[in-house]
């Protein structure tokens, strides 16, 4: 049995807001977030979130309500206990059961972080160099930004404290390096090996990762600290290539940096509310901008945006503004971010600052209403992926430079929607001056004849570009096809069987292989799709396609069980409630 208490420090550490908006679109409401409910059909959102209470209702035909827990126990059909666990795994949460000895992740780290935070107030140098880059004593409170002391300092906390030594060094507070003296009190400090079990070896030493550093500590999405980044001040070694400016956590079972976005535990309520989102490449932009008011803006962790990031972005379907530094190397990590969000038909765009400007620098200036003004305006990420990739090219003097650009730009305008592809063409021509036959996407009609007639044996003439087999599950793929988003939702209810005329094409989808014949057809099959944010009209479809299969399986079934079962999901669906197939 899980523990009670574990249970309790479980509740204590989620968002229900974070855990229900995972499942369904919340909107903002007030102090609240509402939604339309998923346990009834509606068109009038009557389910809401209270994250002060922890508790949602829906006040609608169902009334149904509860914590987190409840929700995941319905929306997943499990029971309490692995509802529970469903959570603490969403969470990275470590629950503990009953004769096993309670471990809480992240107390350490907390602990830590407190010790960090003292320093600083006893850190003149530090403190002022915060001042300087116009941090104020509220804004230091509010992103706990701290100081690490010596690395004799931080063993002797730890070891006054009863810190676990092996979770310090698991989680990257500390380090541990080859040491010349064979004094276990050179190694340890004092720490005492009988309740602090280090595992170091004769010849190590443990040290302090983050020694003389500027300290900012790095949040889970609900707000618990999973790890820290770590300023020097000391340019010279940074120069001389000694040390790196910025340090973060390394990766870790709790912290993983392409997965994390920094204070973005502080910055969700305006991003859900402003349905936008900002990320900057510094911890110092984004601490700044929020000085500024603009406090949907959060920083990546000292990496380039990653697909792992996608899940975040993604909840509240918000704008993304990719606010990257002026020079070369925030140029080139803004393009990057743009060929991974372009393909995925991300609202929003890039903003460059101006003369090699950061976000800092422009609020300690003053610069705010600038600085609004250039957010309110950014490139869309396709047409800057498209500009970048001509100007790395001297197009007007030299031909197989013109030529390499178009190779370059057509492989980029290959990744993204057919229709995107359609609509971007003469964008692209005009950008190389070049005509526009020249350009080929690739869902050309061409294309797609060669295909089918490669096909033709096996597909038995069906017709890649014409509508055949069954129209629903067409629909169906088409919505999965232009959003992968669905696709993933969809998964949770359905697999190949649910499938007659297409399962090859699920397949196919399934793996991402989006060059497949038939999804080639479907993807210019003129199907009426329902473009809505909230993706209700495929939900809709796909409720149908789910109690079609549903009904064809109960003609056929003979077991009694298996009969109820069926009409039972049947039912369900009736009401509006999706349910597995």
């Amino acid at each position: 049995m899980i523990s009670q208490a574990s249970i309790q420090n479980l509740k204590n550490y989620i968002d229900i807001v974070e855990i229900i908006g995972s499942y369904i679109e919340l909107v903002p409401d007030g102090s609240g977030f509402k939604a339309l409910c998923p346990f009834h059909s509606e068109k009038t959102p009557s389910f809401k979130v209270s994250p002060q209470k922890g508790i949602y209702f829906c006040y609608g035909a169902c009334a149904k309500g509860g914590d987190a827990i409840n929700f995941v126990m319905e929306y997943e059909h499990l029971g309490y206990k692995e509802a529970i666990e469903k959570i603490a795994d969403m969470c990275g949460f470590t629950l503990e059961y009953d004769n096993k000895k309670e471990i809480k992740k992240t107390d350490t780290l907390e602990k830590i972080a407190q010790f960090y935070a003292q320093n600083l107030s006893k850190s003149p140098l530090h403190l002022d160099y915060l001042k300087q880059r116009g941090i104020d004593e509220n804004l230091i409170k509010t992103f706990c930004l701290g100081y690490c002391p010596t690395s004799a300092q931080n063993l002797g906390f730890a070891n006054a404290n009863g810190l676990d030594f092996r979770e310090l060094l698991e989680y990257g507070v500390l380090g541990k390096r080859q040491d010349s003296s064979s004094s276990s009190h050179a190694r340890t400090q004092g720490v005492s090996n009988t309740q602090n079990s280090t595992g170091l070896r004769a010849n190590e030493r443990m040290y302090a990762r983050f020694s003389d550093r500027v300290i900012f500590p790095i949040h889970s999405p609900n707000g618990k600290i999973v790890g820290f980044g770590g300023r020097t001040l000391n340019d010279t070694a940074v120069k001389e290539g000694k040390i790196g400016k910025y340090i973060n956590s390394p990766q870790s079972t709790i912290f993983n940096k392409s997965k994390l976005l920094y204070g973005y535990h502080i910055a969700k309520s305006a991003i859900f509310k402003r349905k936008q989102i900002i990320i900057t490449e510094g911890y110092l932009d984004t601490i700044m901008l929020h000085k500024a008011g603009i406090t949907n803006a959060v920083a990546t962790l000292g990496t380039a945006l990653t697909k792992e990031h996608i899940p975040l972005l993604d909840k509240g379907s918000p704008q993304i503004i990719l606010g990257f530094d002026g020079d070369k190397a925030g140029i080139n990590a803004a393009f990057k971010a743009s060929k991974l969000l372009a393909p995925l038909s991300k609202k929003g765009g890039v903003v460059i600052f101006p003369n090699g400007a950061d976000p800092a620098d422009m609020v300690a200036q003053g610069r705010i209403n600038e600085l609004e003004q250039i957010f309110a305006s950014p490139a869309p990420f396709i047409e800057f992926c498209f500009r970048h990739i001509i100007e790395a090219h001297d197009i007007e003097k030299n031909p197989l430079q013109k030529e390499d650009a178009l190779k370059e730009s057509s492989e980029f305008l290959h990744s993204l929607s057919p229709l995107m592809q359609e609509e971007y063409v003469g964008f692209l021509a005009n950008l190389l001056h070049i005509p526009q036959r020249l350009i080929t996407t690739k869902y050309d009609k061409g294309a797609l004849i060669n295909l089918q007639n490669t096909k033709s044996k096996i597909y038995k003439n069906t017709a890649v570009l014409e509508s055949s087999g069954d129209r629903l599950e067409r629909l169906i793929l088409r919505y999965m096809l232009e959003n992968e988003s669905l696709l993933n939702r969809a998964l949770d209810f359905i697999d190949v069987r649910i499938f007659v005329d297409y399962k090859e094409a699920f397949e196919a989808l399934c793996a991402d292989n989006k060059n497949h014949p038939l999804l080639l057809g479907i993807a210019l099959d003129p199907l009426p799709l329902r473009n809505d944010d909230e993706g209700k009209g495929f939900e809709e479809e796909l409720k149908y396609f789910i109690r079609r299969y549903l009904e064809r399986e109960l003609k056929l079934a003979t077991d009694i069980s298996l009969i109820t079962r069926l009409r039972s999901k049947i039912a369900k669906l009736n009401k509006g409630e999706l349910q597995t197939i």
